[in-house]
């Protein structure tokens, strides 16, 4: 009996109740009919195949191979819903950061500053303080990446992203609700290798990469990457007379593989991050009305500076018997200051600084048993200790009410999170395949809180000492079904738990600093298919995710006309959707690709969401769009002895929303579209690579976002304008 975690005949009855759960929580029939349909119709016709001998085309769509369930496996066998972004792919969509991604994957939207908000499914979640967290998870070469101001990546000497849609907690760390997102490096390698690359462009933009492999002795071998990036604002503060929203930022890392034994392998990682960032800040719409997008009046000069290290090593054993023993241990530290005008004008009012230190250690040990006939599981143990501290304040100035004073918030969070999980898959014939997996998590925090109020105008004036312990128990089941080498369909439940914690941030009530751990649990269905011979590549899934105490940011007015970040709980919300992929290969030259997402998001109880006696049922959850598409085209063309040329567009649309923030606050937010080119010629020998790039080629100049401070203001934020650039890379 074959051992492939793929899928037999799934039972009618358990398909129409699944269908029947996602159908409540989805508006949108005919699409759910589009997407049932070729189901039904590729498992009858991939039934007739079965009975013949299929010629694969040289010419079908290439393999790609992930590790999105620990073991390396094809995409199209992996049942999760999962978006892969390899180096090639990185490279013509330009991406230097993970948010850099968002163009190219409908459905997720990553802040692209050091709160890190990620939002998959129409459900975000970033760590505001340090007292609360994200909804998805980051990991590096396995390492979990904690805190908001870790997320947004650099990517230079990268393999491939993994985007992993829907609860991933019996095989990923904690808080992974929403999803997951798995970043590989290129590891150290046998061979002297290295490459170089310098890249120029407008707003004054220098990117250099320089990476070597070399090894050391015939056991031991290392890899230094290291990354430079710098460019010019592109908002003139009339004000200081100064150009802000530049950046610089380096990056490095350095990494040693060590083969102790044949079935021995150590992996040292050490990596670090410098980023400084002059920022446009909170950008009124009286600004823009009076002076255009591109210009503030801010008396201020405002920075958002971080400061990451990190240190890994993963240890792996290859037992006689074929288990495989892994151990992954990491220490991580992080520095985030910045500081902002909360007036966002030229009057010296008020500013905020919020600084933050964080030490974070990991701790996974995990076997990983062989393909032992019909069965083959995973086992681990799982430790993270967080010990994070806030200095924060607002200090009123010369035009405040009562100027010239400070008001401080520092507070402390102390976290020891222990999990055990188990994951696994059975195989009941050669087509159908069961997935099963358990997680335990019990998670302590504590919380030292402080904040005072001279004014007594703005927040409240106490302090607030507390520690709270919870624990979950978080199964997965599903089926997979495999009509043939080329279809497969699966269906799954999954239960996700994120814990309770303490919002330490400006505030008008001690009752306002805890909130409640929130659960989730997670119904899909999905179809993986390769069709004409690998030509044509479909994978759909429909999802719908219930949660019983979603964890909500929310601005509340207050009756100084100012408002407040508060962190509740809603008694229950959901998030339902349809995502498709397409990606067709017509022509030996020519690769076409085009992704949808449709996702509806809502309060389904709300009490007293907007304050005694307002409901806020049935109100939307204020994240993404409810639709979203990329479409992409691919066209390779040989120049004989001269090499090759490759030209990449992209485009991507998202729909017109209304943000929520409350009832009485709803900002509308225009739809986005953005055009993205990409040429690169390749020398004969691929040695050499000279491409050139345009982003934004639209010219989007609509607000992207909308919000408000603890004054009362309503500001926008704006996308980057038309960029471009030209780069040259050399590989030795």
């Amino acid at each position: 009996m074959k051992n492939q975690f793929s899928t037999g005949k799934m039972p009618k009855k358990n398909i129409e109740l699944t269908l029947s759960r996602i159908r409540k929580g989805i508006d949108s029939k005919p699409l759910l009919m589009l997407t049932s349909l070729p189901i039904l119709f590729f498992i009858q016709q991939a039934s007739a195949q079965d009975q013949t001998i299929v010629v694969e085309d040289s010419l079908g769509i290439e393999k790609i191979q992930v590790t999105a369930q620990k073991r390396t496996q094809s995409i199209q066998e992996v049942p999760i819903s999962l978006i892969v972004m390899s180096d090639s792919d990185i490279e013509k969509a330009a991406a230097n950061t993970l948010s850099d991604l968002n163009f190219a994957i409908p459905g997720l939207s990553i802040s692209g500053d050091s709160q890190g908000g990620v939002s998959i499914r129409g459900v975000s979640g970033f760590a505001r303080n340090v007292g609360s967290e994200g909804r998805a998870g980051i990991y590096t070469d396995e390492v979990y990446v904690g805190r908001s101001a870790g997320v947004d990546q650099n990517l230079f000497d990268i393999e491939r992203v993994e985007v992993l849609k829907g609860p991933q907690g019996t095989l990923f760390g904690r808080n992974t609700v929403s999803g997951a997102i798995s970043i590989t490096t290129r590891k150290p390698q046998e061979e002297f290798e290295g490459s170089v690359k310098l890249e120029t462009g407008n707003l004054g933009r220098l990117n250099g990469t320089a990476i070597v492999n070399v090894p050391l002795t015939d056991s031991l071998f290392s890899r230094v990457s290291l990354n430079s990036i710098k460019q010019d604002g592109y908002v003139t503060n009339i004000t200081t007379n100064n150009d802000v929203g530049s950046f610089e930022k380096l990056n490095g890392r350095l990494q040693l593989r060590y083969l102790a034994k044949e079935d021995l392998t150590f992996d040292l990682s050490i990596d670090a991050r410098r980023s400084r960032k002059d920022t446009i800040g909170f950008q009124t719409f009286t600004d823009s009305d009076t002076n255009g997008i591109r210009a503030i009046t801010h008396d201020a000069d405002e920075f958002d500076n971080n400061t990451l290290y990190g240190i890994s090593l993963t240890a792996e054993y290859i037992l006689p018997t074929g288990f495989i023993f892994k151990s992954i241990t990491s220490y991580r530290e992080e520095e985030y200051h910045s500081l902002n005008d909360e007036d966002a004008s030229s009057l010296d009012v008020a500013i905020s600084q919020f600084q933050e230190d964080n030490n974070q250690f990991t701790q996974e040990l995990r076997l990983q048993s062989p393909d032992l006939d019909a069965f083959n599981y995973i086992v681990g143990l799982y430790y993270l200790g967080e010990d994070l501290s806030s200095d924060k304040s607002v200090s009123a100035g010369t035009a405040f009410p009562i100027p010239n004073v400070d008001i401080p918030a520092p507070g402390d969070v102390n976290l020891d999170s222990y999990a055990a999980y188990v994951h696994s898959n059975y195989s009941f014939t050669d087509k159908l395949f069961m997935t099963a997996g358990l997680r335990y998590t019990k998670e302590t925090k504590s919380a030292d809180y402080s904040i005072s109020d001279p004014t007594g105008i703005l927040f409240t004036t106490g302090t607030y000492k507390d520690e709270k312990s919870w624990d979950d128990l978080s199964p997965k089941i599903g089926l997979q079904y495999k009509a043939s080498n080329n279809l497969m369909v699966y269906g799954s439940i999954a239960r996700a738990f994120k814990a309770g914690g303490y919002n330490l941030d400006f505030l008008s009530s001690l009752d306002q600093v805890s909130y409640d751990p929130e659960t989730a649990v997670n119904y899909e269905i999905g179809i993986k298919s390769d069709l004409i011979n690998r030509r044509l590549r479909l994978n759909a899934s429909v999802f719908s995710m219930k949660f019983d105490d979603y964890q909500v940011f929310q601005f509340q007015r207050l009756a100084s006309g100012g408002t407040i970040s508060v962190l509740t709980n809603a008694s229950s919300a959901t998030s339902s959707g349809i995502e498709l992929e397409v990606s067709a290969r017509p022509l030996k030259e020519l690769m076409l690709v085009a992704n949808y997402t449709h996702i509806k998001a809502e309060y389904d109880e709300f009490p007293d969401g907007g304050g005694l006696g307002i409901d806020y049922d049935g109100q939307p959850i204020s994240s993404t769009p409810d639709q979203s598409f990329y479409i992409g085209a691919d066209y390779d063309r040989e120049l004989d002895q001269y090499g090759s040329v490759n030209f990449h567009l992209g485009f991507s649309y998202n729909k017109a929303f209304d943000k929520f923030i409350n009832l009485s606050l709803r900002e509308p937010i225009s739809s986005q579209k953005s055009l993205n080119a990409h040429i690169e010629f390749r020398t004969t020998d691929e040695s050499t690579t000279l491409a050139i790039w345009s982003k934004n080629m639209t010219s989007e100049e609509a607000a992207s976002d909308v919000s408000y401070n603890f004054l009362g203001s309503r500001y926008a934020s704006y996308p980057i304008s038309h960029t471009y650039g030209i780069s040259l890379k050399y590989n030795f």
